[in-house]
Formats: structure tokens, C-alpha cells, sequence
């Protein structure tokens, strides 16, 4: 199953999911979560309702498909806010979230000095920025280096998480490679609790 971020713009396009609401309510019809505005949007039958991360504990889409949580985290600055997330991997130890947003490949247009005149607008381009959810629920963004992950895990990492970092180098713009390594992640501290 792909992880593209889809550009949604038409209702046919919204897949049919079901948004769990802080109260414990439920509203199921063709959603459309919309990170950048942390909106979630359902629309069912002539009726579209929004909400906003503090009405949502969960959204759950059905083709293909995906969840979604509301969670606090400092995405702009250090004041924690209600923000949504895409669940990607889910751990005991440690999930591994997901946020999708999109941007454009532009090339700079440059006259015959070399001087920027302009931008070429290309395809949209996805980017995807990656958090980590810990056993007491703390969010933490996953740095860009690869060369940071395995102290952004574990302050002393060990031998066999340094081994698989060094002979997968995973890119933190994957989610496969992410996934990868937070589900290596998941089942080492799982054999280290056994072992205790």
C-alpha cells in the first residue's frame, strides 16, 4: 500500500471514514483531513460538519486504509497544541507518525547574468515530516540527519541499533524506511524488557 499524500479537492475524491469526536460521538461519511488547516471535514448525504483537533480523538479512513489521531505537540514553536496526525507505524515502545504536506518543485528562472526573474512551477511536490509518540504519549519531531536518529532514540544507543542504522541508512523523508526502523526499534526494547 502507498503512502501518498492525495490532493482532495472534489467530493468524489474524499474516501468514506469515520471521525471519533471527544465527546463520544461518532460521524461516519466521505471525509477529508485537511493537515494544513488542521480541519477534518465529513460530508453525509446533503450535511458537511468540520471540526477541529478539540472535538477529534480519531479519524479512521476505509479505502485505503489509514488513521488518523489528535495529539498535543509543539509542531510551531514550543507550546504544545491539539494537532493530527497519520498513524504510519504503531508500537509499544515507540508509533511513528506522519504529517504530509504539500509543496511545489520550483526551479528558479535566471536571465543571462544569472539573476532570479522568476519561478517555474512545476508538479506538486510532497513532504513528509515525521514525529515520534513514546510509551508515556510525548511527541517528538524525528530529526532530518540520519547521523541523529539512533541518540534521538536512545540516549545510549545500542550496539545492534547503531549496526542497523549504519547498514540501512534510512532517509527521514521514507516512510518505508522509517517504518523499518521504528518497527527494528520496537523489537529490540521488546527483547530488552524480556530479558529484564
Amino acid at each position: 500500500m502507498g503512502r501518498e499524500a492525495r490532493g482532495q479537492t472534489k467530493l468524489t475524491d474524499w474516501p468514506e471514514g469515520t471521525v471519533i469526536l471527544a465527546n463520544g460521538d461518532s460521524v461516519s461519511g466521505n471525509v477529508f483531513v485537511n493537515l494544513e488547516s488542521e480541519l477534518v471535514e465529513v460530508q453525509k448525504e446533503n450535511t458537511l460538519n468540520t471540526f477541529s483537533p478539540l472535538q477529534i480523538v480519531m479519524v479512521r479512513l476505509y479505502d485505503p486504509p489509514r488513521i488518523f489521531i489528535c495529539q498535543q505537540a509543539s509542531l510551531h514553536g514550543h507550546i504544545p497544541m491539539p494537532a493530527l496526525f497519520e498513524v504510519v507505524l504503531p508500537g509499544a515502545f515507540a508509533t511513528l507518525l506522519m504529517r504530509a504536506s504539500i509543496g511545489q518543485n520550483n526551479a528558479a528562472i535566471r536571465d543571462v547574468y544569472g539573476q532570479v526573474i522568476g519561478t517555474f512551477y512545476g508538479n506538486k511536490k510532497f513532504k513528509y515530516t515525521f514525529y515520534l509518540a513514546d510509551a508515556e504519549g510525548k511527541i517528538r519531531k524525528v530529526p532530518h540527519r540520519t547521523s541523529s536518529l539512533a541518540r534521538f532514540l536512545e540516549k545510549e544507543p545500542t550496539p545492534a541499533l547503531l549496526d542497523y542504522i549504519k547498514r540501512h541508512q534510512p532517509s527521514t523523508s521514507s516512510w518505508q524506511d522509517m517504518a523499518g526502523l521504528i518497527a527494528f526499534y520496537n523489537h529490540l526494547k521488546a527483547e530488552s524488557a524480556e530479558g529484564k
